[in-house]
């Protein structure tokens, strides 16, 4: 318990607050303007017209989401990387947080049902962002902030700036497969440039 609070606790990370809280918000806006360049529509939200109720809603979604993440990252990831790579391990917690919310999407009562969301996308996109994930925490010593901000992010954008539309009654996903493919660039870059085995560049 003391060495996850530690980790929780351990904010002094430097630079690596940029790729935290750039990284995800910098991929969807980008594969919305690519979408928008490509004939698509750009989001209708009401909170982009309150834009001063998306850091408080931010820091709501960073104290719910800690929980998750004590388990993903504090506990499952750093066992994992016991006996495999920190790609491997980043790649098999990135498909069990996946399965872990399929029942949101098979449920009546939640957005994700609701909304006929596709499930395949959804997990697309938190495997690369685990890789990334594990990418920023091996490079911090093991701190957990990483994790924090960008499990927040993940709720935040899909208020925010959601990666599908549904306005014409078709449910239209083009940009949440561009954000993916920039997701993945981005994690196949820091593995190139990192290494598989550590995801830590060494000099």
């Amino acid at each position: 318990i003391r060495e996850l609070l530690r980790k929780a606790l351990k904010w002094r990370i430097g630079w690596w607050y940029l790729p935290a809280l750039l990284m995800l918000p910098g991929a969807v806006m980008l594969a919305h303007l690519i979408n928008r360049a490509l004939g698509g529509a750009l989001p209708k939200r009401e909170l982009l017209t309150t834009p001063w109720m998306i850091l408080p809603l931010f820091l709501v979604f960073l104290v719910l989401q800690m929980g998750e993440e004590f388990g993903w990252r504090g506990y499952a990831l750093e066992s994992l990387q016991r006996g495999s790579s920190a790609l491997a391990a980043g790649l098999v917690v990135g498909c069990a947080w996946a399965v872990w919310h399929l029942p949101m999407f098979m449920v009546a009562g939640f957005p994700q049902y609701e909304h006929d969301i596709p499930w395949g996308h959804f997990a697309v996109t938190l495997i690369a962002v685990s890789v990334l994930i594990t990418w920023m925490q091996n490079g911090t010593g093991g701190s957990l902030v990483p994790a924090f901000i960008c499990h927040a992010l993940i709720s935040l954008v899909g208020e925010v700036l959601p990666l599908w539309s549904d306005d014409g009654g078709t449910l239209d996903a083009t940009a949440w497969i561009i954000a993916n493919g920039l997701l993945i660039v981005c994690a196949v870059v820091v593995t190139r440039v990192a290494g598989a085995r550590t995801l830590v560049r060494h000099q």
